[in-house]
């Protein structure tokens, strides 16, 4: 499991995408602008989250990108993986005989793999408080939420993110 910037811009992108649900599809330059990443790398991203079914894209006048399944079917490694050229990089593929620190970094890589795939976007939601926002926003224009699931939330609220 690689954690790279590129897997952090990724997870980024898609919980910008699931916060702007409530308001329809999310063109990829609104969030370019809002999380500050260049456009040509977004459409980078998004390309390798199409492929592996964790986005669909919507074309013409109102498109733009949705979650492809609910935001609590879709898991952090899910995203990682989707977007890293190499899923074991906390391996350095380095398994020589007289290399043995290679099974802690085997073992530390599956540890991570494992965490990472037991936490969805909608746990990173629950979690920063921004469903209930999501939740709010989504009442006030009567638009159904694609990809949010209201759960309750079962996580520690510590709530140190600042509203935009």
């Amino acid at each position: 499991m690689k954690l790279s910037k590129k897997g952090r811009y990724a997870v980024t992108a898609i919980m910008d995408l699931v916060l702007k649900a409530p308001f329809g599809p999310t063109t990829l330059n609104n969030i370019s602008v809002s999380q500050e990443i260049s456009m040509s790398y977004m459409e980078q991203l998004f390309a390798r989250l199409r492929k592996h079914d964790l986005v669909q894209g919507t074309r013409g006048p109102g498109g733009g990108y949705r979650l492809a399944r609910p935001a609590n079917e879709i898991t952090i490694a899910q995203v990682l993986e989707a977007v890293d050229d190499d899923a074991n990089a906390l391996n350095n593929g380095n398994k020589s005989v007289t290399d043995l620190s290679h099974l802690l970094w085997d073992e530390l890589s599956r540890k991570v793999a494992l965490y990472l795939d037991s936490i969805t976007i909608q746990d990173l939601l629950d979690q920063s408080g921004y469903a209930e926002e999501a939740a709010r926003a989504n009442q006030s224009t009567e638009k159904p939420l694609a990809g949010v699931v209201e759960q309750p939330n079962t996580l520690s609220q510590t709530k140190n993110i600042s509203s935009h």
